[in-house]
């Protein structure tokens, strides 16, 4: 079980000081419209809340590679969310798991019952 505290915000979230001028100075071939839109994307603070975490069953394994991720790097978390459960998936289709829609299962890799979009050519 996770001791992470599920409130949807980034832990340990920082401000961005004020942008450098020395950069706005590298850059003076910008319009003024130009220096405003870098000064803008400099002074973002980013978003203290990450709705990615709804979907995340609290102290599931995904949980876990959230938190890791959140605290360790600065990959947006839909990378590790998305990885992970490609691989939970990839695998339980390896294993021929099956879905269930309105009472009846169905497989993932349920083979179509027109042949014909299906060819092989060969050489």
């Amino acid at each position: 079980m996770s001791s992470y505290v599920r409130n949807n915000s980034l832990k340990g979230a920082m401000k961005v000081g004020a942008p450098s001028p020395r950069l706005l100075d590298c850059l003076s071939g910008l319009t003024p419209e130009g220096k405003e839109t870098v000064q803008a994307f400099l002074s973002y603070q980013g978003s203290p809340d990450w709705d990615g975490l709804k979907v995340v069953p609290p102290g599931s394994f995904l949980e876990e590679i959230i938190e890791l991720f959140r605290r360790e790097t600065d990959i947006p978390l839909e990378l590790p969310l998305v990885a992970a459960l490609s691989i939970v998936s990839g695998y339980l289709n390896a294993l021929g798991a099956k879905y269930e829609i309105s009472g009846s299962l169905y497989s993932p890799m349920r083979k179509r019952k027109d042949h014909r979009s299906a060819k092989v050519c060969q050489a």
